[in-house]
């Protein structure tokens, strides 16, 4: 289980966007992204949701990504796919 505070895992995957300065200030009406996401303010930057299953030699064998924040991995897929690890 990986928690990316500071999104550097996410920039290498490629799974960081840039918000416009319109929905990022839409969205500091809300919340922080300082606060939930550990970055810069300023950065306007978040990560988009992921799921990977690695194995122990590197190599994904689950991964799940959609750019809809509220579409997220099924657990039942991602325990099928922690089972093929043993």
């Amino acid at each position: 289980m990986l928690t990316d505070l500071n999104l550097k895992v996410a920039e290498q995957y490629g799974l960081v966007f840039k918000l416009t300065d319109e929905v990022a200030g839409h969205y500091s009406k809300f919340f922080s992204m300082a606060d939930y996401n550990g970055v810069d303010s300023a950065s306007n930057e978040l990560p988009i949701a992921a799921t990977y299953v690695i194995d122990q030699t590197g190599k994904i064998i689950y991964s799940f990504l959609d750019e809809e924040y509220t579409k997220r991995a099924e657990p039942r897929d991602i325990i099928k796919a922690l089972d093929g690890l043993e």
